[in-house]
């Protein structure tokens, strides 16, 4: 049995972008600020990613985990849209948090 992953630096930085958003939520959450964006994200965050491996690793095994989501989302799989909004979201809401902390 054979089965095709992404790279280990990808997983890497995957995980390390995923602690730190878990870890900046915490941190507006304790100290309210952007509050709405943060409770909405934490468990966004957790049901996002529990879905994302649990239906990834159940993929077909010649596909990587984002070849298989696009297959997905092609097929119109109600996971694989979830998912891929929810990935839009997080850098939606990246890009609002390094706009309000570097350009004033």
């Amino acid at each position: 049995m054979s089965t095709h992953s992404l790279p280990d630096w990808f997983w890497i930085i995957f995980y390390l972008a995923i602690l730190l958003t878990i870890g900046l939520n915490i941190v507006f959450v304790i100290k309210r600020q952007y509050s709405i964006n943060s409770l909405v994200n934490l468990p966004l965050i957790f049901t996002l990613y529990i879905t994302f491996f649990i239906k990834s690793f159940s993929g077909d095994e010649s596909l990587n985990e984002y070849q298989y989501l696009l297959k997905s989302i092609e097929d119109g799989a109600v996971w694989a849209i979830f998912v891929a909004l929810g990935h839009l979201y997080f850098i939606i809401w990246w890009f609002i948090i390094l706009k309000k902390k570097f350009i004033k």
